[in-house]
Protein backbone atom coordinates (compact mmCIF):
# COMPACT_ATOMS: atom_id res chain seq x y z
CA UNK A 1 0.00 0.00 0.00
CA UNK A 2 1.65 3.54 -1.15
CA UNK A 3 -0.33 5.38 1.71
CA UNK A 4 2.32 5.33 4.08
CA UNK A 5 4.68 7.15 1.46
CA UNK A 6 2.52 9.79 0.80
CA UNK A 7 1.93 10.33 4.11
CA UNK A 8 5.27 10.42 4.92
CA UNK A 9 5.96 13.20 2.29
CA UNK A 10 3.10 14.87 3.18
CA UNK A 11 1.45 15.03 -0.41
CA UNK A 12 -2.15 14.75 -1.89
CA UNK A 13 -3.64 11.51 -3.74
CA UNK A 14 -7.03 11.38 -5.01
CA UNK A 15 -8.77 8.17 -4.17
CA UNK A 16 -12.28 6.81 -5.27
CA UNK A 17 -15.25 6.52 -3.01
CA UNK A 18 -14.25 4.54 -0.64
CA UNK A 19 -15.25 5.16 2.77
CA UNK A 20 -12.15 4.20 4.40
CA UNK A 21 -10.30 7.33 2.73
CA UNK A 22 -13.22 9.62 4.52
CA UNK A 23 -12.98 7.30 8.22
CA UNK A 24 -8.85 7.63 7.64
CA UNK A 25 -8.43 11.15 7.26
CA UNK A 26 -5.29 10.69 5.81
CA UNK A 27 -3.78 12.68 2.98
CA UNK A 28 -6.06 11.05 0.31
CA UNK A 29 -9.15 12.45 -1.13
CA UNK A 30 -12.39 11.23 -2.64
CA UNK A 31 -13.34 11.97 -6.73
CA UNK A 32 -16.82 12.21 -5.16
CA UNK A 33 -19.91 10.97 -2.93
CA UNK A 34 -18.68 7.62 -0.99
CA UNK A 35 -19.93 4.53 -2.36
CA UNK A 36 -21.48 3.25 0.75
CA UNK A 37 -23.70 7.00 1.30
CA UNK A 38 -24.70 7.08 -2.46
CA UNK A 39 -26.11 3.17 -1.81
CA UNK A 40 -27.43 4.63 1.43
CA UNK A 41 -29.26 7.98 -0.18
CA UNK A 42 -30.79 5.03 -2.74
CA UNK A 43 -32.04 3.43 0.14
CA UNK A 44 -33.58 6.53 1.96
CA UNK A 45 -35.42 7.04 -1.70
CA UNK A 46 -36.70 3.85 -1.65
CA UNK A 47 -38.32 4.03 1.66
CA UNK A 48 -39.50 7.78 1.68
CA UNK A 49 -40.46 8.52 -2.22
CA UNK A 50 -41.15 5.23 -4.21
CA UNK A 51 -41.88 2.59 -1.82
CA UNK A 52 -44.77 4.02 -0.52
CA UNK A 53 -46.31 4.76 -3.83
CA UNK A 54 -47.22 1.34 -4.04
CA UNK A 55 -49.32 0.67 -1.24
CA UNK A 56 -48.34 -2.54 -0.03
CA UNK A 57 -48.28 -3.22 3.30
CA UNK A 58 -44.42 -4.70 4.04
CA UNK A 59 -41.24 -3.81 4.21
CA UNK A 60 -39.36 -3.79 0.29
CA UNK A 61 -36.86 -6.01 -0.12
CA UNK A 62 -33.50 -5.43 -1.66
CA UNK A 63 -31.37 -7.91 -3.68
CA UNK A 64 -27.59 -6.70 -4.60
CA UNK A 65 -25.51 -7.85 -7.63
CA UNK A 66 -21.99 -6.42 -8.30
CA UNK A 67 -18.23 -7.26 -9.14
CA UNK A 68 -16.13 -9.94 -6.69
CA UNK A 69 -13.68 -7.52 -5.19
CA UNK A 70 -12.91 -4.86 -3.25
CA UNK A 71 -15.14 -2.14 -5.37
CA UNK A 72 -18.37 -4.31 -5.22
CA UNK A 73 -17.90 -4.60 -1.45
CA UNK A 74 -17.74 -1.41 -0.74
CA UNK A 75 -21.66 0.14 -1.29
CA UNK A 76 -22.71 -2.02 1.86
CA UNK A 77 -20.50 -0.61 4.32
CA UNK A 78 -22.39 0.89 6.80
CA UNK A 79 -25.12 1.07 4.51
CA UNK A 80 -26.47 -2.80 4.42
CA UNK A 81 -23.63 -3.87 7.11
CA UNK A 82 -22.44 -2.30 9.97
CA UNK A 83 -19.69 -4.73 10.43
CA UNK A 84 -18.96 -7.57 7.44
CA UNK A 85 -22.13 -9.49 7.39
CA UNK A 86 -23.66 -8.20 10.25
CA UNK A 87 -26.53 -5.73 9.54
CA UNK A 88 -28.48 -4.48 12.98
CA UNK A 89 -26.79 -1.03 13.12
CA UNK A 90 -26.50 -0.42 9.14
CA UNK A 91 -28.72 2.21 7.56
CA UNK A 92 -31.10 -0.56 5.88
CA UNK A 93 -31.46 -2.43 9.05
CA UNK A 94 -32.70 1.48 10.78
CA UNK A 95 -35.54 1.64 7.59
CA UNK A 96 -36.39 -1.72 8.04
CA UNK A 97 -35.55 -2.60 4.72
CA UNK A 98 -35.24 -6.54 4.00
CA UNK A 99 -31.57 -7.55 2.16
CA UNK A 100 -31.36 -10.66 0.52
CA UNK A 101 -28.17 -11.73 0.73
CA UNK A 102 -25.80 -10.04 -2.36
CA UNK A 103 -24.43 -11.60 -5.10
CA UNK A 104 -20.98 -11.07 -6.18
CA UNK A 105 -19.51 -12.21 -9.44
CA UNK A 106 -16.33 -12.25 -10.97
CA UNK A 107 -15.16 -9.52 -13.53
CA UNK A 108 -15.30 -10.65 -17.03
CA UNK A 109 -18.14 -13.09 -16.14
CA UNK A 110 -20.85 -12.71 -19.28
CA UNK A 111 -23.93 -14.75 -18.02
CA UNK A 112 -25.23 -13.26 -15.04
CA UNK A 113 -28.47 -15.59 -14.56
CA UNK A 114 -27.33 -17.36 -11.86
CA UNK A 115 -26.52 -14.83 -9.81
CA UNK A 116 -29.75 -12.87 -10.81
CA UNK A 117 -31.70 -16.06 -10.24
CA UNK A 118 -31.25 -15.82 -6.69
CA UNK A 119 -32.93 -12.46 -6.70
CA UNK A 120 -35.96 -13.14 -7.61
CA UNK A 121 -37.73 -12.27 -4.37
CA UNK A 122 -36.64 -8.71 -4.19
CA UNK A 123 -38.35 -5.39 -5.06
CA UNK A 124 -35.23 -3.32 -6.07
CA UNK A 125 -32.44 -4.93 -6.74
CA UNK A 126 -28.86 -2.45 -6.80
CA UNK A 127 -26.50 -3.20 -9.79
CA UNK A 128 -22.72 -2.77 -10.01
CA UNK A 129 -19.66 -2.61 -11.92
CA UNK A 130 -18.75 -0.27 -15.00
CA UNK A 131 -20.29 -0.49 -18.29
CA UNK A 132 -20.54 -2.66 -20.14
CA UNK A 133 -21.27 -5.10 -17.70
CA UNK A 134 -23.96 -3.18 -15.79
CA UNK A 135 -25.59 -3.51 -19.44
CA UNK A 136 -25.09 -7.15 -19.09
CA UNK A 137 -26.75 -7.39 -16.01
CA UNK A 138 -30.02 -5.98 -17.41
CA UNK A 139 -30.01 -7.89 -20.14
CA UNK A 140 -29.85 -10.89 -18.13
CA UNK A 141 -32.15 -9.70 -16.00
CA UNK A 142 -34.63 -9.44 -19.19
CA UNK A 143 -34.04 -12.83 -20.21
CA UNK A 144 -34.98 -14.10 -16.95
CA UNK A 145 -38.38 -11.49 -17.06
CA UNK A 146 -36.84 -9.69 -14.21
CA UNK A 147 -37.32 -6.71 -15.01
CA UNK A 148 -40.80 -6.03 -15.27
CA UNK A 149 -41.69 -6.14 -11.91
CA UNK A 150 -38.40 -5.70 -10.17
CA UNK A 151 -36.87 -1.56 -10.11
CA UNK A 152 -33.16 -2.35 -10.94
CA UNK A 153 -30.71 1.00 -10.25
CA UNK A 154 -27.13 1.00 -11.06
CA UNK A 155 -24.24 2.49 -9.45
CA UNK A 156 -22.05 5.53 -10.70
CA UNK A 157 -20.38 3.68 -13.64
CA UNK A 158 -23.88 2.05 -14.55
CA UNK A 159 -26.31 3.27 -17.67
CA UNK A 160 -23.70 5.23 -19.53
CA UNK A 161 -25.06 6.94 -22.53
CA UNK A 162 -22.12 6.32 -24.74
CA UNK A 163 -22.12 2.28 -23.48
CA UNK A 164 -25.18 0.68 -22.47
CA UNK A 165 -27.55 3.48 -23.49
CA UNK A 166 -26.16 3.90 -26.94
CA UNK A 167 -26.27 0.42 -28.20
CA UNK A 168 -28.85 -1.19 -25.65
CA UNK A 169 -31.60 1.86 -25.00
CA UNK A 170 -34.59 -0.45 -25.15
CA UNK A 171 -32.99 -3.18 -22.76
CA UNK A 172 -32.06 -0.27 -20.44
CA UNK A 173 -35.39 1.61 -20.51
CA UNK A 174 -37.06 2.61 -17.00
CA UNK A 175 -34.04 1.55 -15.20
CA UNK A 176 -32.19 3.98 -12.58
CA UNK A 177 -28.90 4.72 -11.97
CA UNK A 178 -27.73 7.09 -8.94
CA UNK A 179 -25.00 9.58 -9.64
CA UNK A 180 -22.78 12.55 -7.70
CA UNK A 181 -22.27 13.64 -11.46
CA UNK A 182 -24.60 14.88 -14.07
CA UNK A 183 -25.19 13.15 -17.32
CA UNK A 184 -27.14 13.24 -20.09
CA UNK A 185 -28.30 16.43 -21.75
CA UNK A 186 -27.69 17.84 -17.99
CA UNK A 187 -23.86 17.52 -18.13
CA UNK A 188 -24.16 19.22 -21.74
CA UNK A 189 -25.66 22.03 -20.69
CA UNK A 190 -23.29 22.94 -17.71
CA UNK A 191 -19.75 24.29 -17.87
CA UNK A 192 -18.54 21.04 -19.16
CA UNK A 193 -20.54 21.18 -22.19
CA UNK A 194 -18.40 24.34 -23.72
CA UNK A 195 -15.31 23.01 -21.66
CA UNK A 196 -15.70 19.47 -24.04
CA UNK A 197 -16.43 21.71 -27.58
CA UNK A 198 -13.23 23.71 -26.78
CA UNK A 199 -10.90 20.99 -26.34
CA UNK A 200 -11.51 20.05 -29.51
CA UNK A 201 -12.65 16.34 -28.98
CA UNK A 202 -15.09 14.31 -30.93
CA UNK A 203 -17.16 11.13 -30.52
CA UNK A 204 -19.64 12.29 -27.87
CA UNK A 205 -19.11 13.95 -24.44
CA UNK A 206 -18.54 11.48 -21.94
CA UNK A 207 -20.59 11.70 -18.86
CA UNK A 208 -17.72 10.49 -17.09
CA UNK A 209 -15.74 13.17 -17.52
CA UNK A 210 -17.92 15.82 -16.15
CA UNK A 211 -16.56 15.14 -12.44
CA UNK A 212 -12.97 14.97 -13.07
CA UNK A 213 -13.45 18.80 -14.80
CA UNK A 214 -14.31 20.15 -11.48
CA UNK A 215 -11.71 18.13 -9.78
CA UNK A 216 -9.54 19.94 -11.32
CA UNK A 217 -10.65 23.24 -11.17
CA UNK A 218 -10.82 22.96 -7.19
CA UNK A 219 -7.47 21.99 -7.49
CA UNK A 220 -5.96 24.75 -9.38
CA UNK A 221 -8.25 26.61 -7.18
CA UNK A 222 -6.73 26.00 -3.87
CA UNK A 223 -3.34 25.77 -5.78
CA UNK A 224 -4.29 29.96 -6.70
CA UNK A 225 -5.38 30.30 -2.89
CA UNK A 226 -2.21 28.83 -1.60
CA UNK A 227 0.29 30.69 -4.02
CA UNK A 228 -1.45 33.80 -2.93
CA UNK A 229 -1.11 33.49 0.61
CA UNK A 230 2.79 31.88 1.31
CA UNK A 231 4.00 32.38 -2.27
CA UNK A 232 5.77 29.82 -4.36
CA UNK A 233 8.51 29.00 -2.50
CA UNK A 234 6.86 28.22 0.63
CA UNK A 235 4.25 26.12 -1.51
CA UNK A 236 3.92 22.63 0.18
CA UNK A 237 1.96 19.75 0.72
CA UNK A 238 1.14 20.84 4.05
CA UNK A 239 -0.63 24.44 2.16
CA UNK A 240 -2.08 22.75 -0.58
CA UNK A 241 -4.44 20.21 2.00
CA UNK A 242 -5.52 23.19 3.59
CA UNK A 243 -6.17 25.20 0.80
CA UNK A 244 -8.55 22.18 0.00
CA UNK A 245 -9.97 21.62 3.27
CA UNK A 246 -10.60 25.05 3.34
CA UNK A 247 -12.45 24.73 0.08
CA UNK A 248 -16.15 23.79 1.77
CA UNK A 249 -19.03 24.50 0.02
CA UNK A 250 -17.32 25.93 -3.29
CA UNK A 251 -20.17 25.46 -5.71
CA UNK A 252 -17.54 24.24 -9.08
CA UNK A 253 -18.40 26.75 -11.19
CA UNK A 254 -16.29 27.71 -13.98
CA UNK A 255 -17.36 30.43 -16.41
CA UNK A 256 -15.12 30.15 -18.77
CA UNK A 257 -12.33 32.64 -19.87
CA UNK A 258 -14.76 35.00 -21.48
CA UNK A 259 -17.49 34.46 -18.71
CA UNK A 260 -20.11 33.42 -20.87
CA UNK A 261 -19.93 29.92 -20.05
CA UNK A 262 -23.10 28.22 -17.98
CA UNK A 263 -23.11 28.90 -14.30
CA UNK A 264 -24.39 25.34 -14.04
CA UNK A 265 -21.43 23.38 -11.87
CA UNK A 266 -21.37 19.12 -13.21
CA UNK A 267 -21.53 17.95 -9.28
CA UNK A 268 -22.86 19.42 -6.14
CA UNK A 269 -21.27 21.85 -3.87
CA UNK A 270 -17.92 20.94 -2.42
CA UNK A 271 -17.67 19.43 1.13
CA UNK A 272 -13.95 19.07 1.54
CA UNK A 273 -12.86 20.55 5.20
CA UNK A 274 -10.85 19.72 7.76
CA UNK A 275 -13.07 16.84 9.18
CA UNK A 276 -14.08 15.41 5.51
CA UNK A 277 -12.29 14.85 2.66
CA UNK A 278 -15.20 13.29 0.21
CA UNK A 279 -15.45 15.58 -2.48
CA UNK A 280 -19.37 16.09 -2.72
CA UNK A 281 -22.53 14.63 -0.59
CA UNK A 282 -24.93 15.29 -3.06
CA UNK A 283 -26.35 12.74 -5.66
CA UNK A 284 -28.99 12.50 -7.74
CA UNK A 285 -31.04 9.59 -9.55
CA UNK A 286 -31.21 9.14 -13.34
CA UNK A 287 -34.03 6.94 -15.27
CA UNK A 288 -33.52 5.89 -18.75
CA UNK A 289 -36.41 7.12 -20.52
CA UNK A 290 -36.44 7.00 -25.11
CA UNK A 291 -33.12 6.29 -25.02
CA UNK A 292 -31.89 9.05 -22.94
CA UNK A 293 -30.47 9.84 -19.67
CA UNK A 294 -33.45 12.20 -17.57
CA UNK A 295 -32.73 13.22 -14.23
CA UNK A 296 -35.66 11.59 -11.78
CA UNK A 297 -34.99 13.68 -8.96
CA UNK A 298 -33.01 16.93 -7.70
CA UNK A 299 -30.00 16.94 -6.37
CA UNK A 300 -30.05 14.77 -2.78
CA UNK A 301 -27.81 15.02 0.47
CA UNK A 302 -26.22 11.29 0.90
CA UNK A 303 -26.52 10.28 4.61
CA UNK A 304 -23.25 9.14 6.62
CA UNK A 305 -23.11 5.36 6.10
CA UNK A 306 -19.16 5.64 6.58
CA UNK A 307 -20.27 6.73 10.52
CA UNK A 308 -22.67 2.96 10.77
CA UNK A 309 -19.56 0.92 9.72
CA UNK A 310 -17.19 -0.67 12.05
CA UNK A 311 -14.03 -0.25 10.51
CA UNK A 312 -10.88 -2.40 11.45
Amino acid sequence: MVEPDFTEDKVIFWCPGDGEWQHRMSWGFTDGTCYEDALGKVLEWIVEVDWPKKGLDRAPVLGYINWDNAYGQEYLKGSVYSEWEVEEGSLADKLGIEVLPPEFFPVGTLDHTPYLTRLKGADYIFYGAVDPSPTRIILDARKLGMTEEIQFIGCFWANDKLVGVATHPDALEGTLNVSFFLKGEEAEKSWYGPLFEWSGRTGGLPDLGSWSVVLAWRSLEATRLGLNEVGYDAFDGEVFRRQLEGLTGHDGIFRGKDGTWPAIAPMGPCTFSPTRHTASRDVKLYRVTGGKLVPATDWMEAPDCVANYKWD
